[in-house]
């Protein structure tokens, strides 16, 4: 009987990972050279062991190992189809009794026969049970039988998949976390806010792989000339002028295994980022534009890590300052590091906590923020306040779960009051650093509405202040970007 495992749980086992501790007084290990199957196994047995992120696993295990195309695509693809692989799996084997780390092999091995047709059947069974020899002796007969008794059944027609299984279609949240693999409140909060057709929508843009969106360095380089370096080195990139989006002649897409080993990436021409991302440091450029004759002398991203709204901003709106704080102390090195790259002078990064603003002069602002005095643990000694702010909060992520399609799993974590309260403090610290006429941008990668419309709508009922000049949901399935919101806010007199 089918049990329908919710999620992609981390459970102990004893696969070897990538993050082997340098012995003490020894020099640290050679990289050793895995196949791309057994890559993306260890990284998936991470992401399941340690709750790790696949993208920042998979950012380790590819460096110095070729294929990494092949491998990013087993993972991937694996993570964002795992509740219905282990449907199918279920009705095979017992899969909640199942060792983990059979069950990667076993879901890697049928993630290729179902989804990946430049794969032969019988290599991805062969590979399948090579994994298990390594990894899972005891295990290699029950790997290579499961996965032939699947295409024996399949091609008798007797096998019924999860989007035609009638008894499943029954339950309309079973069946949307079954079919389009996510856990039943994931599925529960987008048919409830979205209606069952547009999460399905949703769900399935969710599960396509996203391009590569490179943000522009236009102070050095256009987005023609870019395309055309790129092209010369042998990568596939192409324009975006011909969509006619806001964010044309800053971003273009590419492809191409090593982009981040260019020669283009290393003299700062370019920064990865989604487009919707530069599409709302846009907005609020194009704002700031309508309203105020020249540009902005501070501004202040409260929530920077890993600093691409900042450079964004940098590039297209042009401050006079930016200050790019982030509560992660090593965080903002690296920001810091990459604005020196792309020869981003304005940029200065350092540590803040924006939960934890200071007292700013905003005479009748008529809002209580929870601070500290100026210059105590987790701000900066600066009273200034602020032309422009971007804040992008913490968020559940839900907008980015076919770049981290674990977070398809999560199960409450998005609806835990804490986190709204924590986004909601930082809105309202944030606005009331923001100099009168100042604007703010309140953004966030999530299509939880409790998260977005609602904070911004309990804020401006609070504030008088407070005008939204813009506001915006972007989708993965209407827009092609990445799932995010934002909103603009004018501080009015």
């Amino acid at each position: 009987m089918r049990t329908g495992r919710g999620s992609y749980k981390n459970k102990s086992n004893k696969a070897s990972g990538f993050n082997a501790k340098r012995p003490r007084g020894g020099r640290p290990h050679a990289v050793i050279k895995y196949s791309p199957r057994e890559t993306a196994f260890m990284v998936l047995m991470n992401v399941r062991r340690k709750g790790a992120y696949s993208n920042i696993e998979l950012g380790k295990a590819l460096k110095g190992q070729e294929y990494g195309a092949f491998s990013r695509g087993i993972v991937y693809g694996t993570l964002s189809r795992i509740r219905y692989l282990d449907y199918i799996l279920d009705g095979f084997i017992d899969a909640e009794k199942t060792d983990p780390v059979v069950m990667v092999i076993l879901e890697m091995g049928l993630y290729q026969i179902v989804f990946m047709n430049s794969v032969p059947d019988h290599s991805a069974v062969d590979e399948a049970v090579e994994l298990a020899k390594k990894h899972a002796k005891k295990a290699t007969g029950l790997v290579n039988a499961v996965l032939r008794n699947y295409l024996r059944k399949r091609d008798s027609g007797k096998l019924v998949m999860p989007e035609n299984d009638e008894e499943l279609a029954k339950d309309t949240i079973r069946y949307i976390s079954v079919v389009y693999s996510c856990s039943e409140p994931v599925a529960e909060l987008l048919v409830g806010q979205y209606g069952k057709e547009r999460a399905e929508s949703i769900l399935a843009a969710s599960n396509e792989t996203p391009e590569l969106c490179l943000t522009v360095n236009t102070n050095r380089i256009t987005a023609h000339e870019l395309v055309e370096r790129l092209r010369v080195h042998g990568f596939s990139a192409e324009e975006e002028s011909s969509k006619g989006s806001p964010e044309d002649g800053f971003v273009i897409t590419a492809s191409g295994g090593g982009i981040l080993d260019s020669a283009e990436f290393a003299d700062g021409l370019f920064f990865v980022q989604d487009r919707a991302s530069v599409r709302a440091v846009k907005a609020l450029a194009d704002a700031w534009s309508g309203k105020i004759a020249g540009p902005p002398g501070l501004l202040i991203d409260v929530c920077a890590a890993p600093g691409g709204k900042s450079f964004a901003a940098a590039i297209i709106i042009k401050p006079d300052e930016i200050i790019s704080r982030d509560v992660h102390p090593h965080k903002i090195k690296l920001i810091n590091d990459r604005a020196g790259v792309l020869g981003l002078e304005m940029i200065k990064a350092e540590t803040g906590d924006a939960s934890l603003m200071p007292a700013a002069v905003s005479p009748g602002s008529g809002i209580k923020v929870r601070r500290k005095p100026a210059g105590s643990a987790g701000w900066p000694k600066d009273e200034r306040m602020a032309d422009m702010i971007i804040c992008d909060v913490p968020c559940s992520g839900l907008g980015v779960m076919r770049r981290k399609p674990e977070i398809k799993y999560k199960n409450t974590e998005f609806l835990d009051t804490a986190l709204t309260k924590m986004q909601y403090t930082i809105l309202k610290a944030s606005f009331e650093r923001l100099k009168t006429g100042g604007m703010m941008m309140y953004s966030t990668c999530t299509l939880n509405r409790a998260e977005n419309e609602d904070i911004v709508r309990r804020f401006t009922g609070e504030c008088s202040l407070a005008n939204i000049l813009d506001e915006k949901t972007l989708f993965p399935d209407t827009d092609g970007t990445d799932g995010f919101y934002y909103c603009i806010i004018e501080k009015q007199n």
